[in-house]
């Protein structure tokens, strides 16, 4: 991985962003209370989830040469002392590996939330994946909002994972993914909440700036959400339903 700084993860973002929601998601119309996601429950289990195996052997090797400088005290041999330092490192680091690296998830689903966007929303990959099958909207955000100022970080794709003793960890763990999600194109707000608890931001209406409908939407979702939009707050919000390109593998949309 190049060596990045905190100014690589905050360049100008695009003036639109988006966001996919499932059909029983209309609430955040209704309510507009939007909740930042914990990171280890996200579909991606390498998220929040550094390398730890070269900082590891790295704490391992120190603590092993002063271990078996021990070894002749205690009458063990020199090819038992090898052997020991071998199976520990064929067995037992890797175990201490693993358990560190689902522990610091865990723990960074208790320290963290994150509220992803997409700079897409013609994907019929994102649309299929998180919209239950097409079957939800998406709604458009003006990045030039106060909500967003000197917040918004942009995910980088990459074929190595972070590792835990990065000298920017703290912005390439949650900010790193491998480069096969690169088709999303996303962009993150992460915020620090120290606490398991749900967590949950007021969404300002003026933020909100298009609604794209599912080409699977049922009618009923689509009357909900028509219903919670039927109100002067959201009067500028522009209606958008989504259709199949009649040449390409691409979602087009159509001003209601």
């Amino acid at each position: 991985m190049n060596e990045m700084n905190p100014d690589d993860y905050f360049p100008k973002p695009p003036e639109f962003i988006f966001k996919y929601f499932r059909a029983e998601r209309v609430d955040i119309l209704k309510d507009l209370r939007i909740r930042f996601a914990n990171p280890a429950t996200f579909n991606d289990p390498f998220e929040a989830c550094p390398r730890f195996d070269l900082f590891a052997e790295k704490i391992a090797n120190v603590a092993l040469k002063e271990l078996t400088a021990l070894h002749p005290l205690f009458g063990i041999s020199p090819e038992q002392s090898a052997k020991f330092v071998d199976d520990y490192k064929r067995q037992g680091l890797k175990e201490r590996v693993k358990f560190h690296a689902q522990n610091f998830q865990k723990e960074c689903g208790g320290k963290f939330r994150i509220l992803c966007f997409s700079e897409n929303v013609h994907s019929p990959l994102m649309w299929g994946h998180y919209c239950d099958c097409h079957n939800g909207f998406a709604l458009q955000f003006d990045t030039n909002h106060p909500f967003f100022q000197k917040r918004l970080a942009i995910v980088h794709y990459n074929k190595e994972r972070p590792k835990v003793d990065d000298p920017f960890a703290g912005f390439s763990i949650p900010l790193t993914k491998n480069e096969e999600w690169s088709y999303e194109k996303e962009w993150r707000v992460v915020e620090e909440t120290n606490s398991s608890a749900p967590y949950y931001e007021t969404l300002p209406a003026e933020s909100i700036k298009a609604i794209y409908f599912g080409i699977r939407m049922t009618a009923l979702v689509r009357q909900e959400i028509e219903a919670a939009m039927n109100v002067e707050r959201c009067a500028h919000i522009k209606k958008f339903e989504m259709d199949l390109d009649l040449s390409t593998y691409k979602m087009i949309p159509i001003p209601v």
